[in-house]
């Protein structure tokens, strides 16, 4: 599994948490964004391009399932992990929605390494399939 740094989006209204969460990832040296709100967070992924997607499931206007759900029509995105992280997540729902997993608030430092090693390992994966993603053309760029 490579040691590679992610592109993480935070999702979440809740300004604290997301804050929170971001300051976990980038201690562990990864790119994080945050957005706050829905809608703003499929234009930042669609912009961005992360390697991952910590999406809150209670927001305004529309919730974390409908956001899934339209994240999961971007073919810029098709790789991209896709994970609910909420104080509650209907399993079912978020499945339907396109999620690839959930995590329960308050998340901890454990269950993000996990998720982190997750991602990791399927972009190993999408590399030695053939499917190349930014980081296996910039390692690439870095060995020619």
């Amino acid at each position: 599994m490579s040691d590679t740094n992610l592109r993480v989006l935070v999702v979440d209204d809740d300004k604290g948490a997301a804050k929170a969460i971001g300051r976990l990832l980038r201690s562990h040296g990864h790119s994080v964004d945050l957005s706050y709100g829905a809608t703003e967070g499929v234009e930042r992924a669609t912009a961005t391009r992360p390697d991952l997607i910590l999406q809150d499931i209670a927001m305004p206007i529309i919730d974390g399932y409908e956001a899934a759900r339209r994240l999961r029509t971007i073919p810029t995105l098709a790789l991209t992990v896709l994970v609910a992280c909420s104080a509650t997540v209907d399993e079912h729902k978020a499945r339907q929605a396109g999620f690839d997993g959930w995590l329960i608030k308050p998340v901890g430092d454990g269950e993000l390494q996990t998720v982190i090693n997750l991602v990791r390992e399927r972009i190993d994966n999408n590399v030695q399939n053939g499917c190349i993603t930014e980081h296996a053309e910039q390692s690439s760029k870095l060995t020619a």
